[in-house]
């Protein structure tokens, strides 16, 4: 299965700090969001997700992109040991459902 779709909500987001990973391939930008819950880790700056059905709405961005494949080797080593790539369901505003990709807490 091919995914070309990632779901930001922190630093790879539009405007952020990291977002210069994606915004170097053509792609384009939707609002979603998924369920989790927000996990402060000592470790990390941020809060990171845990994905959980039953959880909050979280509300991010979609990123989706037919080149995205060429990069998430350098997202993974970028998001580092505390993260792990996962396959989710992501919600758009139009209430459809795409699987996307997702750091959360590994």
């Amino acid at each position: 299965m091919k995914i070309n779709a990632l779901f930001t909500y922190g630093t790879l987001m539009q405007g952020e700090k990291a977002n210069h990973y994606l915004s170097g391939i053509k792609g384009s930008w939707q609002g979603a969001y998924v369920f989790g819950r927000w996990i402060n880790n000592d470790f990390v700056k941020y809060p990171i997700i845990k994905l959980d059905i039953f959880g909050e709405k979280i509300m991010g961005e979609l990123f989706c992109s037919d080149q995205l494949a060429n990069i998430i080797k350098i997202l993974d080593e970028y998001e580092g040991p505390k993260y792990k790539r996962s396959i989710s369901r992501v919600y758009l505003k139009d209430n459809s459902v795409k699987l996307a990709y997702i750091y959360e807490l590994a």
